[in-house]
């Protein structure tokens, strides 16, 4: 027999339903425009009903409010992390590309090499008309220094590019770092407010949600939110507390235990000849050293796989090779492929990974002959001084040793031998970023020396002496490399010596001894100067054909390399252009879709104002009738 009051009751619980719904729609009204908000709605549903053991069966006792939960679909979250992912690393991508495109526009412009060779060629028609004249021979070396100090300004401003990346890097990993602090907090108090009161933080869950987007811009994250669960077999049960596990570029980041964090370690030795100092690889900071963040991983994703790209990207083209002989603190590396020596991109002092494990060398020597078409092409190398930097395994077993230095180790003595295995030098990159179009620049200026020099020193300078070479670079005593003869066809040369190797699009520069004295400007054969022969200037005639010669590059005259190497970088940008484009629509698409069910609509929340009002009303109508009702019947009926 129900209760005679369960009317007044169940009105009630109509109230109370109302009640919480109007200030849920009020809270979604009042955050409509906050960043992160998700809509809430109140989850209700019929409370118990009374058994009447009676031919109508079962009675209604009202409603009750089991939930707030916000209106959130996990799939359009997942499809948007995961495109903002991409997003992001092509809009850097082309961003830092369309700098180096304004550097390389900048030398094959107007104002850059096409007036540069202008210039160059105008002073060598006034010296063709006195070549003995000292404003005429000034004037010339004066141009092409200029012409050098072009190719070393592009040069500087793409190391410049690189640096910028490279502290755009320890910015990003930075920002993962407190992101993870916090997730990590956040999730502590999610997890006690929601154990706690049975309830959803649904605020929290907001403000965590925030950064998990942010996250994914940065990096590719896989997240996994898991229940809690209580007891074990027959009695395990689910309570209404959840942990999350997230993970970026596979690896755990944040769980319900801790949460971890990266720290970039400046690099001791260059991959790349042209490397700036100091370029950062990234680590996990663990209690026990942790491990190499792996910045080249296919799988990365997200603004720090674009800088990645960026800063290292070499087109895949790494030194590469077998072991085929080991010393005690040197290898030697027969190459998979030949290299051109105008292509060699290794420092004189760097890291190698033998057998996918990192060792440091302090110097080489390679072994060279000449191929078909006339080029130096290295076939192998041998990698001198080999050090290995102490691991946490290593300081357990020796004490002696200090974590992180480096250390010789005797590589005859490592088991499985080294011999027949893998080395490479650097990661592999398949991308077109710094370090590829340095080695661009630098194939551009070796292959232009020694063209050049090869005429100059055919010649014979004013004082009737051999010819130097017209271009060249300081070395560390501050003496020019001697370049033209350094090389034969076939045979050994160390990373100290002078070759064209040494010449990069930094130090490249015309000879100091003809910038000193203009009597060492060759612009006529020695026959002609033994003759006497003041008007010859067979050699300057060379010098200027060469400037559009069409066999000097592969790609045809310099101007002519110089446009294609522009023209890859304005397909580059392009194409990552148009990929971010695209991208960016994808995740707006996703965005709205999901927008759409999260966000708060405040036309739609000001019709729910009306319907809970309406529904309020009508259970204080119930209230007011019953409330006459029992008036009538316990205050006006007789006994």
């Amino acid at each position: 027999m129900p209760s005679t009051f369960l009317g007044l009751n169940t009105a009630y619980s109509g109230l109370c339903y109302f009640q919480a719904a109007s200030n849920t729609t009020t809270h979604n009204i009042s955050n409509s425009n906050t960043t992160g908000y998700t809509r809430q709605q109140v989850i209700a549903r019929a409370t118990d009903a009374l058994r009447m053991n009676a031919s109508y069966g079962m009675m209604g006792t009202g409603v009750t409010v089991s939930a707030i939960q916000q209106v959130r679909n996990i799939y359009y979250d997942t499809k948007y992390r995961l495109n903002v992912a991409k997003q992001s690393a092509y809009f850097i991508e082309n961003d830092y590309l369309l700098q180096v495109q304004s550097y390389m526009d900048e030398f094959i412009s107007e104002s850059g090499y096409s007036t540069m060779l202008n210039q160059i060629h105008d002073a060598m028609e006034d010296l063709t008309i006195n070549p003995s004249g000292e404003t005429e021979r000034t004037q010339y070396t004066n141009v092409l220094n200029s012409f050098t100090d072009l190719v070393n300004e592009v040069a500087v401003n793409l190391q410049q590019s690189q640096t910028d990346a490279n502290d755009e890097i320890s910015l990003v990993v930075s920002r993962i770092n407190s992101i993870s602090q916090q997730l990590y907090d956040l999730g502590k108090e999610i997890t006690m407010a929601e154990a706690a009161s049975g309830r959803t933080a649904n605020d929290l869950r907001d403000q965590r949600n925030l950064l998990l987007d942010e996250l994914s811009g940065l990096v590719n994250t896989d997240i996994v939110e898991t229940t809690i669960t209580y007891g074990a077999g027959d009695d395990r049960k689910e309570s209404n507390a959840t942990t999350l596990d997230v993970r970026i570029n596979g690896e755990l980041l944040v769980d319900s235990k801790g949460f971890r964090q990266l720290t970039v370690v400046p690099r001791a030795h260059k991959v790349n000849q042209n490397d700036i100092d100091g370029i950062y690889d990234v680590y996990w900071s663990d209690n026990d050293g942790g491990g190499l963040f792996n910045l080249a991983n296919g799988n990365l994703t997200g603004k720090l796989k674009g800088l990645a790209n960026i800063r290292d990207g070499n087109n895949a083209e790494n030194l590469q090779g077998k072991i085929t002989a080991v010393g005690e603190d040197n290898v030697t590396i027969e190459l998979n492929s030949p290299i051109r020596l105008e292509d060699l991109t290794i420092n004189s002092n760097g890291s190698i990974l033998l057998n996918y494990k990192e060792y440091f060398f302090e110097n080489w020597e390679a072994e060279y002959e000449t191929n078909a078409e006339g080029d130096t092409v290295i076939t192998s190398i041998t990698l001198k001084d080999i050090k290995f930097r102490v691991t946490a395994d290593d300081v357990r077993a020796d004490n002696s040793l200090v974590l992180g230095t480096l250390m010789p180790r005797d590589l005859t003595a490592i088991d499985p031998s080294l011999m027949g295995k893998d080395a490479l030098q650097g990661k592999v990159v398949d991308y077109k970023g710094i370090p590829y179009y340095m080695q661009q620049l630098n194939e551009f200026v070796r292959t232009f020396s020694k063209y050049m020099n090869k005429i100059h020193t055919q010649g014979a300078d004013m004082n009737g002496d051999a010819g130097l070479d017209l271009f060249s670079a300081l070395d560390t005593y501050g003496e020019d490399f001697v370049l033209t003869g350094s090389v034969g066809d076939t045979g050994t040369l160390l990373s100290s010596d002078s070759s064209y190797w040494r010449i990069t699009a930094l130090n490249w520069d015309v000879n100091t001894k003809i910038q000193r004295d203009n009597n060492k400007v060759v612009v006529s054969t020695l026959d002609d100067v033994q003759q006497n022969n003041a008007d010859a200037h067979g050699i300057l005639d060379l010098i200027l054909y060469g400037f559009s010669d069409t066999k000097m590059f592969r790609q045809g005259a310099p101007n002519q390399f110089m446009d294609a190497v522009s023209t890859s970088i304005a397909v580059d940008a392009l194409r990552t252009a148009m990929f971010s484009d695209n991208m960016e629509r994808v995740v707006n698409s996703i965005d709205t879709q999901r927008k759409s069910e999260s966000s708060v609509d405040t036309n739609e929340e000001a019709a729910n104002l009306v319907i809970f009002r309406n529904g309020y009303n009508l259970n204080s109508k119930v209230i007011s009738v019953l409330n006459e009702m029992y008036d009538k019947l316990i205050n006006q009926t007789g006994l």
